[in-house]
């Protein structure tokens, strides 16, 4: 929302105060969990986040509308999220969506307040097509990735940490992509 203003005035913005005004209470943040996904509901945004594989997030929605309902219209990512790297030595890419859960991925639940969740997310990206690196190695590096949720807010924040856990000339790879189909 961006009021417009007319004149010296914002028709569209009231402030209202004192004892009469009652506040809206707010939901927090609610986390639901089966066996292969999370999903994180805000009252704006419902993130749902695999347990299965490496993504950054699987599917996500905004109440665009405000009604309590995140309908498909609302939906701004209907397919995975992927950390994508280009190892520049073999050219090949690495994806964090090929490490599953039998690799040893679990994303963690680090912060569950009620009006603050933190999801991490940590995995490593596997080659495509089985590639390998220049090392003969099925992996190149290692990402976290933490994500925060407010509660009633639309702000999303991501912080991406990529750690190569083996000795190699830092041009390596080429800069992370997130590739959000």
């Amino acid at each position: 929302f961006v009021p417009v203003p007319q004149g010296d005035a914002y028709p569209d913005v009231v402030l209202r105060y004192g004892p009469s005004v009652s506040h809206a209470a707010s939901g927090g943040v609610q986390v639901v969990q089966d066996s292969s996904s999370m999903t994180v509901t805000n009252g704006v945004l419902k993130l749902q986040f695999s347990k299965t594989r490496f993504s950054i997030l699987e599917q996500a929605w905004t109440d665009l509308n405000s009604d309590g309902t995140f309908s498909s219209g609302e939906q701004w990512l209907t397919a995975p999220a992927d950390l994508v790297v280009k190892d520049r030595k073999t050219g090949r890419f690495f994806r964090g969506t090929l490490w599953i859960s039998g690799d040893g991925y679990v994303p963690k639940l680090v912060e569950a307040g009620p009006n603050k969740v933190t999801v991490l997310l940590q995995g490593r990206l596997k080659g495509e097509n089985g590639g390998l690196t220049a090392d003969g190695d099925a992996t190149l590096i290692q990402a976290k990735v933490w994500l925060s949720v407010y509660a009633d807010s639309s702000l999303l924040h991501v912080q991406t940490t990529l750690v190569d856990t083996k000795s190699r000339p830092t041009e390596t790879f080429s800069d992370r992509i997130l590739k959000l189909s």
